[in-house]
Formats: C-alpha cells, structure tokens, sequence
C-alpha cells in the first residue's frame, strides 16, 4: 500500500499514517509511507504532486502484474478508467 501523508494535516494525523503502516508492515503488506513536510490534508505542491504519481508509477510497476490487472470504463458517459485486481 503507497500511503502519502502531510504533516500539517489536522483530519488526519500523520500519527494514524505511521500506525496504520507499521499494522500493515507487522502482516506483511508491502508499504510505503512517505510524509510531506509541507502539505496538510491533500496535496497542493506541484512538486509533491508530481513526486507522488512516480511513486504510484513505481509501487503498481513493481506490486501490480499486468496479467493481473483488468481495465474498464465504469458507464456511459463516465471518463474515469477502473484498474482492479483479478
């Protein structure tokens, strides 16, 4: 699970990311936790942004086989793409 996380968030702490990760970690999910210094509840900066889809990028590269995955359209009319596991 790739979990971004800002430390000036006040919904939620950083504290409930580094919890959630560490119960993650203790199952043997692979996880990675990476925590904006600079961002709160959402990611604003250009340049997190940009950081957070090469993570995304990485983590579905190297967790995400593309014989298991499956791509389809929701509905009509709907542009947004479904990526799920099979």
């Amino acid at each position: 699970m790739l979990i971004v996380a800002g430390k000036n968030d006040t919904v939620v702490p950083v504290s409930q990311s580094e919890r959630i990760a560490a119960a993650l970690r203790r199952s043997g999910v692979p996880v990675q936790l990476h925590i904006f210094p600079n961002e709160g509840h959402g990611v604003s900066n250009l340049t997190n942004l940009m950081a957070i889809y090469r993570w995304m990028t990485a983590f579905m590269q190297q967790y995400a086989h593309p014989k298991q995955l499956e791509y389809s359209k929701p509905g009509a009319g709907d542009k947004r793409t479904v990526l799920r596991r099979c």
